[in-house]
């Protein structure tokens, strides 16, 4: 007579630290000298040499400095044409009337408009090379922003600027999902919000440091 097979045994969710992980732990049938095997929901069974904190730990410090840093800078190069206007870029550029409102709106249409085939070039290309393309973007397009000589020559830069920057929120917000259970990613999104807040505290300190290099080389601070 059959006689089914008898099913791997399942515990109480486990993990090293005595913490509740979501998953399951499941005593292997056919290799008993390995003990029980912790498994995530999607039972993906974690190495046997390590823990899931230990994963978990790693991936962080590989992760979240580098996404909070990439997205402060980003925020950082958007904001910054406020601090240049405190240090003579109107006078410095010649403009009139609603231009500078102007130079300010004309970031957020390419922001807007190239979102979403920003997402698309996202998921062709890895994060790991189109974040760095767009990091490369904006970093060299804020340069020459210094370089400017007149109105047409900053909403160009500030199009442009729009162009690259529109897709690291997305891109570091997608890299984060994929890295991280929806328990588990709340902190983490948190932390990398905050790197906004940094940006605005360190914007108007380095503004002001420029600010005190005012005349050298001939240009204002």
């Amino acid at each position: 007579m059959y006689e089914p097979k008898p099913s791997p045994k399942e515990e109480e969710p486990y993990s090293a630290n005595g913490h509740d992980v979501g998953g399951i732990t499941v005593t292997d049938p056919g290799n008993p000298e390995r003990g029980a095997v912790e498994y995530d929901e999607l039972h993906v069974p974690c190495p046997p040499h390590t823990t899931e904190r230990h994963l978990k730990t790693k991936i962080d410090l590989h992760l979240l400095p580098f996404v909070s840093v990439l997205y402060l800078l980003a925020f950082l190069d958007r904001v910054n044409i406020a601090n240049a206007r405190s240090f003579h870029l109107i006078e410095d550029l010649g403009l009139t009337g609603v231009q500078y409102n102007t130079a300010l709106t004309i970031f957020f249409v390419p922001y807007v408009v190239f979102e979403i085939p920003s997402n698309i070039f996202l998921k062709r290309f890895s994060p790991r090379i189109w974040l760095s393309i767009c990091c490369l973007g904006f970093g060299l397009l804020t340069t020459v922003q210094g370089l400017v000589q007149n109105y047409g020559g900053l909403l160009t830069t500030r199009f442009f600027l729009g162009v690259f920057e529109c897709g690291m929120f997305p891109g570091c917000f997608y890299l984060l999902g994929m890295w991280y259970r929806r328990h588990e990613a709340q902190k983490r999104f948190s932390l990398f919000f905050s790197s906004t807040s940094l940006a605005g505290a360190f914007g108007g300190l380095l503004a002001s440091g420029i600010g005190k290099m005012d005349g050298m080389r001939g240009y204002h601070g």
